[in-house]
């Protein structure tokens, strides 16, 4: 019974012994006739009877009943149908009373009076009450009844009495271990609050320096992209573009033109390379310079939180192991008092028996002070918030050092740019002016000039007339029109002999003219094409007279050629070329016909003979 009480402090309440929890109605006994048989001190049965319910459902009635014969002497026990609980009726009702009092807040058993629903689930045998727990004197056998019993209350009141308050003050420390554990709770609620603060003012400042650095390194890659591609593109101008124009010229404006433009491209890539010298390969170095520095800072910052993050961590679980260690020891020298305290009313019983035991859990509470324990909960608690001082302190630190380093990254970045931007405008301007010294060197390029030579070696092959009569409008005439003839001797000679050649090609033409073929979408809307016939056998159709390739071209060698309509009122002369299929479904295939017309029936009539003079 007491190592089952005692094992089970945090074990619930099972269903079939709580069904005698709740509060109770007083009253006597209907059955009291059933299960007592003997008047009891001249009392109701109802006030020295009491319900004892067990938390565990392992323990038997009998079990209470020895468990609870050293606080009164036990008449008769009834068990619960159906579970282990059991109504014990104590020769006295101050024995009841005292019984109920002392177990009244009992974490293990609950004691109360039983009421007729408890009576009406007893059983009707009677379970054998315990034996006395102390023997009776051989002096006192001859003492009255009526004194041995008055000194035996009196006897079991001052235990009784001492019990209570062994017991309020039992519970009064578990009171108080019950308020430490909710005041570490809400301190371990708190914490969890605070650390996620920690976490993310920690987020944040790691995202400010990873910003900073990844700031750094955008913009060093951006100045050496940029500054590469301009020296590239410097260098690639200077070697290809070796000479501009006006080399072959033998002199004048225009050669003279390009070797100006020549001296400003040199002086340009001179100008370019001074700049890169002095401006843009220190910017770059400016630029890496502060990339190293805020990649080193990145680093340190997050070494630094990570070390006093993990040093608080490190507190924290060594102040928990404290708290568990604390409450460990605390629990079992509390479980071991009250069975001391139990097993010291019944010890007359079995002093011998349980000497060795005893002896043993008085080592085990001379050897494990709760007071040392909590002692080391309060060191490890001191240490936890000594190190969450520190990381405030390092945190703030960190802070200001972030900030005024920012500032200075910001700084930087501005004088960067503006060296940057500021030899961009540099070397634009330097090419604005290379434009507008170019420009002023076309301007001054002179046709007649550069053309004067020229002229005056082929003086002999032009005719000028330099009539200057000015009040003459006929000689004003005559000297335009000898200006404009300036044709060589060689030229007459070649369009001579281009048109021999054409008149003989255009002889084996033997018709030639404009005639319609019937729209594709609406055949009576007709556009007109240029088609000739050859001496070859050709029938040729061109979309334009001077086109070089034909739109169709028909062998008329086997065509049929037909004359369609010839209605002279509606003006519609119209001649069809139907041309026979020449695969090797011929005799099932359908010939191709193409259809024309001409503006008058003679024209139409002279386009059929033609054609037929070579269909034969």
């Amino acid at each position: 019974m007491d190592e089952h009480i005692d094992e089970k402090v945090a074990e619930p309440t099972h269903a079939t012994n709580e069904q005698h929890a709740p509060q109770r109605q007083h009253m006597s006994p209907l059955a009291s006739s059933q299960h007592t048989h003997s008047v009891v001190d001249h009392h109701n049965i109802d006030e020295c009877a009491v319900l004892i319910i067990p938390l565990d459902k392992r323990v038997t009635p009998q079990m209470v009943a020895n468990k609870f014969v050293k606080y009164g002497h036990i008449l008769h026990v009834y068990a619960i149908k159906k579970s282990s609980s059991c109504i014990v009726i104590f020769s006295k009702p101050s024995e009841a009373v005292n019984c109920i009092r002392l177990f009244e807040n009992h974490d293990k058993v609950r004691v109360t009076t039983p009421d007729q629903r408890d009576w009406n689930m007893c059983d009707e045998e009677c379970i054998s009450p315990p034996l006395p727990t102390a023997t009776t004197p051989s002096s006192s056998l001859s003492q009255s009844p009526l004194s041995s019993m008055a000194m035996d209350e009196k006897q079991a009141a001052a235990v009784v009495t001492h019990k209570i308050a062994t017991h309020e003050v039992s519970m009064s420390r578990v009171t108080a271990m019950y308020k430490q554990r909710h005041a570490y709770e809400m301190l371990v609620e708190n914490d969890k609050v605070e650390s996620r603060r920690r976490a993310q003012h920690n987020g944040a400042m790691l995202s400010r320096t990873r910003a900073m650095s990844e700031t750094s390194e955008e913009l060093f890659a951006y100045l050496s992209s940029m500054i590469e591609l301009e020296v590239r593109h410097e260098e690639n101008v200077h070697k290809l573009v070796t000479r501009t124009f006006g080399s072959g010229e033998s002199g004048g404006s225009v050669h003279s033109a390009g070797i100006a433009i020549d001296a400003l491209l040199k002086n340009r890539y001179e100008q370019f390379n001074d700049i890169h010298e002095r401006v843009f390969k220190p910017i770059l170095l400016s630029a890496q310079k502060y990339r190293g520095k805020l990649s080193a800072h990145q680093s340190f910052v997050e070494n630094r939180i990570r070390k006093v993050h993990a040093r608080c961590e490190e507190h924290k679980t060594k102040m928990s192991e404290e708290w568990n260690k604390y409450q460990h020891v605390l629990n079992r020298v509390l479980k071991l008092e009250q069975m001391q305290l139990e097993n010291g009313a019944n010890n007359h019983d079995n002093k011998k028996s349980s000497s060795n035991h005893h002896n043993a859990d008085a080592l085990l509470l001379q050897s494990c002070d709760p007071f040392l324990a909590g002692k080391a909960y309060d060191c490890a608690q001191t240490q936890y918030k000594q190190a969450l001082t520190a990381y405030n302190e390092e945190m703030t630190r960190l802070f200001d050092k972030i900030v005024a380093e920012d500032k200075k990254r910001i700084d930087g970045i501005q004088s960067i740019l503006i060296d940057y931007f500021l030899a961009e405008k540099a070397k634009a301007m330097n090419h604005m002016k290379l434009i507008e010294s170019s420009l002023e060197y076309i301007k001054c390029v002179d046709k007649e000039q550069d053309t004067r030579e020229f002229r005056k070696r082929f003086s002999h092959l032009h005719h000028h007339h330099d009539i200057e009569t000015a009040n003459s409008q006929n000689n004003n005439d005559n000297k335009n029109k000898n200006k404009n003839k300036n044709v060589s001797e060689s030229d007459e000679t070649f369009w001579t002999h281009s048109k021999q050649l054409s008149d003989l090609i255009l002889d084996d033409v033997v018709q030639c003219g404009t005639i319609y073929r019937p729209g594709r979408i609406i055949s009576s809307n007709w556009k007109p094409l240029y088609a000739n016939v050859t001496r070859f056998g050709w029938f040729h159709a061109f979309e334009h007279q001077h086109d070089m390739k034909p739109i169709l071209s028909v062998f008329l060698k086997g065509t049929d050629i037909k004359l369609k309509d010839n209605d002279k009122q509606a003006q519609l002369f119209t001649f069809e070329i139907v041309v026979p299929n020449a695969s090797w479904f011929s005799l099932t295939g359908t010939p191709t016909i193409h259809c024309y017309k001409v503006d008058k029936h003679q024209e139409c009539l002279a386009w059929i003979n033609n054609l037929r003079k070579y269909s034969k």
